[in-house]
């Protein structure tokens, strides 16, 4: 099983490898929210090359989904295939806009103006009073900390929405539900891709979190928890 992150207006792809490299079939995806056994959207995939076969979604509300493949006989999709399996992913939609997310950033932007005012009166400090050179460095000194501070913010923000960032130590239950994962996020694509599975890569890391996931029965998900470490 795979988890899928994507963002709220992004299309997501969904893949269905047939390992026999069957050409021939006609898969289906069903997209269930938890606890609800309609589907909120049905998608057939189509075949692109050596058994894979892929189609895009694009999901039209925030929360975690279930993705149930059938792989069916006939281009109707009337008839499933016993020779396969069902078989499950998940996804992950997140909303950067609607989220804790617009509120750093209101934040960060509010600490700007500040910032930009102290400079402000920093400039009219040393026009004014020359012997006062000392304390507008310190000030200055203070102003580039504040900046670097909240540029360190901005690159988390941007990781937390799944910009330069790495899952792994997945864990799944029974059911091959997800109930575990890291969520390392980097401060450029150059360290994000050379991240390991399990890895300790420290080079360019901003932020660790934890991810849990409690469920009270298959594809009924009760809670989900990310936790900066």
């Amino acid at each position: 099983m795979a988890v899928i992150p994507v963002n709220l207006g992004d299309a997501a792809k969904l893949s269905l490898v047939l390992e026999n490299g069957d050409t021939g079939q006609f898969p289906q995806a069903n997209v269930y929210e938890p606890q609800n056994a309609t589907p909120v959207a049905t998608v057939d995939l189509g075949h692109t090359a050596e058994g894979l076969y892929e189609a895009d979604h694009t999901p039209a509300t925030v929360g975690q989904f279930n993705i149930v493949y059938t792989v069916y006989s006939d281009a109707g999709r009337t008839t499933p295939n016993a020779q396969f399996s069902k078989e499950l992913d998940q996804l992950l939609v997140t909303d950067a806009s609607t989220s804790d997310i617009s509120v750093k950033l209101d934040e960060i932007i509010n600490r700007l103006v500040v910032i930009d005012d102290e400079i402000e009166q920093l400039d009219i400090k040393i026009t004014v009073i020359d012997t006062k050179s000392d304390e507008i460095l310190t000030k200055s000194d203070q102003i580039i900390a504040v900046l670097d501070d909240i540029v360190q913010k901005i690159l988390r923000v941007l990781g937390l929405t799944h910009e330069n960032a790495f899952i792994d130590n997945t864990e799944f239950d029974d059911c091959d539900q997800l109930i575990s994962s890291r969520l390392r996020i980097f401060e450029s694509a150059v360290y994000a891709q050379a991240a390991t599975d399990g890895g300790s890569e420290t080079a360019g890391l901003l932020a660790t979190y934890q991810v849990t996931v409690d469920y009270d029965g298959p594809t009924k998900m009760r809670t989900y928890r990310m936790v900066k470490l």
